[in-house]
């Protein structure tokens, strides 16, 4: 079989050429990857700290750069204006409508991302100071981040949900 692999951290994959209501899941789709890439930067940037091999090392270091783009991606979506090549900007003003109107998502995902970039590079986080940025980030991931991540994919679901009974019906 002459198949390409498709790398299932390219979050954009599925949205792209897509319109309408698909494109609006597909968006959804993307941003709810957001908290497995940020497991995926934390866990390998672990990793990296206990690396014995350069073998290792390479594992941990291609780990987080997959890690990154659809962190990234999702992040741009959720907080800013910008345009992406081949996905729909009908879906996009969509969702980042929702985010707008919900008071305090554009900081939280910001916010969020912030704590997490340092993770990019955990050569350049002191070794010492890495278990106190740890338990400091995965304490903002669990209550105020959650909280607004959980609300906002309730929105989202619920406007998807309400526009195709419209339709339906």
């Amino acid at each position: 079989m002459n198949q390409v692999t498709r790398d299932i951290t390219n979050p954009m994959a599925l949205a792209a050429g897509e319109t309408g209501v698909l494109a609006q899941f597909d968006l959804i789709r993307t941003i709810e990857m957001i908290r497995s890439n940020a497991s995926r930067i934390m866990f390998y940037s672990l990793l990296f700290g206990t690396c014995q091999s350069r073998e290792e090392f390479a594992i941990s270091r291609e780990g987080i750069d997959r890690a990154i783009e659809g962190f990234e991606l999702a992040v741009l979506i959720l907080t800013t204006d910008e345009a992406i090549k081949d996905i729909d900007p009908e879906a996009l003003a969509w969702v980042r409508g929702v985010v707008a109107d919900r008071e305090g998502d554009r900081e939280t995902f910001l916010g969020f991302a912030e704590r997490l970039r340092p993770l990019f590079h955990p050569e350049l986080v002191e070794p010492q100071e890495r278990h106190a940025f740890y338990f400091a980030f995965v304490t903002f991931a669990v209550t105020h981040f959650n909280a607004h991540f959980a609300g906002l994919m309730d929105t989202l679901s619920g406007d998807l949900t309400k526009e195709r009974s419209t339709r339906v019906a």
